[in-house]
């Protein structure tokens, strides 16, 4: 963890841009040359276009990672390439002129789930695997396609079968948050679905007891990482498999979670702590306090969970793999829980998203299954911890040669790629030059097919860089810079535009962290290295987004930091004599005095609590509706975002609003009253 408050968004992490890639070869630009020359150091952008409709850049991640794997097992970073033992699938995302040309491609191939103009969609990791890639594109009707991620899955046999915090003045004490609901509304007949790195459901804090009789508070545990490929099973049929037969992981219902209270026989529903915590924050009904604190319950501790485990897998090594890998089933995911749901309001809290530029398609996907008439439904993504490590930078590009270049920092024993957006697709004179010492190793660029501007994709070699943009004569443009692995420095980096995707999906709630708490065991906390909390004020980490006429990013902010968050347990012993259960982290200093809850922070936390808010909101809205058929007790998501962001707080913290770090204003305790006060 990279910062104090353990587990604050070391799992906001780049879910859709680990890839393997096989044989292949990557044409950076049009020009042949019979005999090598050495590269230009001022390279004409003009040169280097490329009408793939594979974004470079995924290319770029791709064979990085097979040349990585290349030389090793794959166990060290989670994959593993093809063998005798494994079948290996890419994913891909998929968008198509039409819902009809999507429907059409999804009657002949492996389709992970298909809504609307998109489909995604599993491709074989066999030799060639970008010609396959290729083959996809070139589908008629296809208008982009994107990698989201490829994925590793046993062999099955033939007789197997699966059923910005102030800092210059003291912390004063906390602001008080909205905690165990708001008078006799605590959540209850709302669904909350925590997709992450799964949840703990042995803990008490998820567990309803009557007469001492305990009962599971989720509905479903989806675990999408699991490869158990065992015949006996404790199981239901999880809703997706591969292509090959296998269960996309294990699935398990309230009753079969309810049982295992006293069986202990389930594998370990959290082993890194971070879903857990999402869940308290969001619903935990502080059984596991002694104390019986209000610190410890969350915002609607009444509210149904169903908890999906997207990621934190333990490697052969016994390290952990603390990524969200398998991000990319956010669509087929999100359509199981539509249907779960059935005519039950449901809240879906991501606390996480990936470092990527604008234009991706699994935005547009969101956008699609939640249009503003869409009831009962509301999707929520943290806004990023990136303030301090910004990965996005900005320039005016002019014919004048630029004093400092544009200058980067790549992420340790990794070479990453830069995106250059430009704001216009007519890139004729603009030119790009590395800064002395350095050099490129791939350069190509695009049109992008649905913003219809030229985006140019640098791959850059591990440690430090830097370049120069300038214009042919008399033209002037705009220039954004997104990194995938590291973060810019110098002056051109920007603390805003970096609401990653898919949070910067339109339907989507981004949320922003703001500080309400400064102290932790009874000691004064700092945050950002030394930095003071001061309850109200913008957290130093939370990453800004843009506001324009139609489009506004964080949406809000919330309470992120420092909150008494429920700590997962994990299984310990290699069999039933002496298997037991110990906390996933043992750091005394992030425990609290009984050792049951940790400290948590972050735009992770704010995340759940809009979620728990939302849950509120819900179930308002069903009791003033009460009476009338089922379908109107569901709030529409139009009214939710206005109810959101008409009612926000503004204060001397947030300045006015809307602007691209607080968005249209915080959610304190006041502004909550005021929206369920507005709901009549």
């Amino acid at each position: 963890m990279t910062r104090r408050a353990t587990l604050r968004c070391a799992i906001f992490l780049l879910t859709f841009l680990s890839l393997v890639g096989a044989s292949g070869t990557l044409v950076t630009s049009q020009r042949k040359a019979t005999t090598k020359q050495p590269k230009p150091r001022e390279r004409l952008l003009s040169d280097y276009r490329t009408d793939s409709k594979l974004a470079p850049g995924d290319r770029y991640v791709a064979m990085d990672d097979a040349a990585r794997l290349s030389s090793e097992t794959g166990a060290g970073s989670g994959w593993s390439m093809p063998g005798k033992d494994s079948v290996s699938y890419a994913g891909l995302h998929v968008e198509f002129e039409s819902e009809e040309a999507a429907e059409k491609f999804a009657e002949t191939n492996p389709v992970i789930s298909q809504f609307d103009r998109f489909a995604d969609v599993w491709v074989g990791m066999e030799q060639g695997f970008l010609k396959a890639w290729e083959k996809t594109a070139a589908t008629p009707g296809v208008v982009d396609v994107q990698l989201s991620g490829v994925y590793s899955v046993p062999k099955i046999t033939a007789n197997e079968s699966f059923g910005r915090s102030q800092q210059s003045v003291p912390a004063p004490k906390p602001e008080e948050i909205i905690r165990n609901g708001v008078d006799d509304l605590k959540g209850e007949g709302v669904i909350i679905a925590i997709i992450d790195t799964g949840i703990d459901f042995l803990n008490g804090d998820f567990v309803d007891y009557e007469n001492d009789v305990g009962s599971s508070r989720l509905l479903y545990y989806w675990d999408t990482t699991d490869k158990n490929t065992s015949s006996v099973r404790l199981d239901s049929k999880p809703p997706l498999s591969y292509p090959n037969g296998l269960p996309v992981g294990t699935l398990y219902d309230r009753k079969q979670l309810t049982r295992d209270l006293l069986a202990k026989k389930l594998p370990t529903g959290d082993l890194v702590g971070h879903g857990t915590a999402c869940a308290s924050i969001a619903a935990g009904n502080g059984r596991s306090d002694d104390l019986g604190r209000a610190e410890t319950k969350g915002v609607a501790p009444k509210a149904d969970l169903i908890g999906v485990r997207i990621g934190g897998v333990e490697l052969p090594n016994g390290d952990l793999a603390t990524a969200l890998r398998n991000g990319y089933l956010l669509d087929a995911i999100v359509n199981w829980l539509d249907t779960v749901a059935g005519n039950r309001p449901l809240v879906i809290s991501c606390s996480w998203g990936s470092q990527a530029g604008n234009s991706r398609i699994i935005e547009r996907q969101l956008n699609a299954r939640f249009p503003p008439g869409t009831k009962g439904r509301a999707i929520v993504f943290a806004a990023g911890n990136s303030a301090e490590r910004p990965w996005h930078a900005s320039v005016d590009v002019t014919e004048t040669q630029m004093k400092e270049p544009v200058r980067w920092a790549a992420d340790e024993d990794r070479s990453g790629y830069i995106e250059i957006d430009f704001n216009t697709d007519d890139i004729t004179g603009i030119t790009v030059t590395p800064i002395d010492n350095f050099d490129f190793e791939e350069l190509a660029v695009r049109t992008d097919p649905v913003t219809h501007h030229a985006v140019a994709y640098i791959k850059a070699p591990e440690g430090d860089g830097g370049l120069f943009l300038k214009s042919a004569p008399g033209r002037s443009v705009k220039a954004n810079l997104y990194f995938n692995y590291g973060h810019f420095t110098g002056e051109y980096k920007r603390p805003d535009g970096m609401i990653g995707s898919p949070g910067a999906a339109s339907s989507a709630f981004s949320v922003a962290s703001y500080d309400f708490n400064g102290w932790f065991k009874n000691v004064e906390q700092t945050s950002c290295g030394d930095g003071r909390i001061v309850p109200g004020g913008l957290s130093c980490y939370s990453s800004g987004g843009s506001v324009d006429s139609s489009y506004v990013k964080p949406n809000l902010a919330a309470p992120g930091q420092i909150y008494y968050a429920t700590l997962a347990q994990r299984w310990v012993g290699r069999d039933r004599n002496t298997r037991g259960r110990r906390p996933v982290i043992d750091d005394r200093k992030q425990l609290d005095g009984t050792g049951e809850y940790i400290r948590f922070g972050g735009t992770s936390a704010a995340t759940p609590y809009v979620s728990g808010v939302i849950a509120l909101l819900m179930q308002k809205y069903m009791l003033v509706h009460k009476d009338k058929p089922a379908a109107e007790q569901l709030m529409p998501l139009a009214f939710l975002k206005r109810l959101l962001e008409q009612n926000a707080t503004k204060d001397k913290f947030t300045s006015t609003t809307p602007n691209t770090m607080w968005g249209n204003g915080k959610l304190d305790k006041e502004a909550v009253r005021r929206m369920l006060d507005a709901i009549k």
